[in-house]
């Protein structure tokens, strides 16, 4: 007796959408923890990356250095998307293989944009105290509660996975630590056609600051 496979439109769909790349990309995490740099790795492996945040870039770089000095947090760029958001999510869901990054939580139509549209996402995390105290040192001195790090990356991870969206988790120490392995994962989730290795040249662990063994835990 001859065997019937039943194929579903939706199968269907989600393999032409996988094989041509007819979805978006998006990286998501909280400041201080890789979001920048992974945003341009992206960028690096081929996808089109919107933002608007390096149009002011002299600006950027001056306010940095009247704050710290020559050190920069990140001399390479922010890529965020600060000006005409919605002009900008339009255009990125109206065009395959192209995305921005999303600080957490993300929610209204940003997380509309991951949850009702074919995407990847890239997850970034990290140690929740050394996030805590990097965003002491540049956005707020007041401090912050690692707690409430600790539940913003619990919660996001959350809704990820009841949501079924399509997401790597990728932390940023690890990251830096094996660049190479790490970098090669996302091409490969991702589905990118380009060789990684300006991607892998990008990533400088010499400007990480905040390390976990040199921090002193609740400061």
């Amino acid at each position: 007796m001859a065997t019937t496979v039943q194929v579903t439109f939706n199968e269907v769909d989600d393999d032409i959408i996988q094989e041509q790349r007819l979805f978006n990309v998006y990286l998501i995490g909280l400041p201080r923890s890789g979001t920048s740099m992974t945003t341009h790795i992206l960028e690096l492996l081929g996808v089109n990356m919107v933002y608007t945040s390096e149009e002011d870039k002299a600006k950027t770089d001056e306010r940095f250095k009247k704050k710290f000095g020559e050190y920069h947090a990140n001399p390479n760029g922010f890529f965020e998307v600060t000006k005409k958001p919605l002009t900008n999510f339009m255009k990125i869901l109206g065009t395959p293989y192209s995305g921005c990054k999303m600080i957490i939580p993300v929610m209204g139509m940003r997380w509309e944009m991951l949850a009702d549209f074919p995407c990847k996402v890239i997850f970034m995390t990290r140690d929740a105290e050394e996030i805590r105290q990097s965003q002491m040192a540049y956005y707020r001195p007041q401090g912050v509660e690692v707690a409430y790090i600790r539940t913003a990356l619990v919660t996001q991870r959350m809704a990820l996975r009841e949501s079924k969206v399509d997401f790597l988790e990728v932390d940023y120490n690890h990251l830096l630590q094996n660049k190479v392995a790490v970098i090669q994962s996302i091409a490969d989730f991702i589905r990118s056609d380009r060789h990684i290795q300006e991607a892998v040249d990008f990533v400088q662990p010499s400007q990480k600051r905040f390390d976990k063994e040199q921090i002193v835990v609740g400061l």
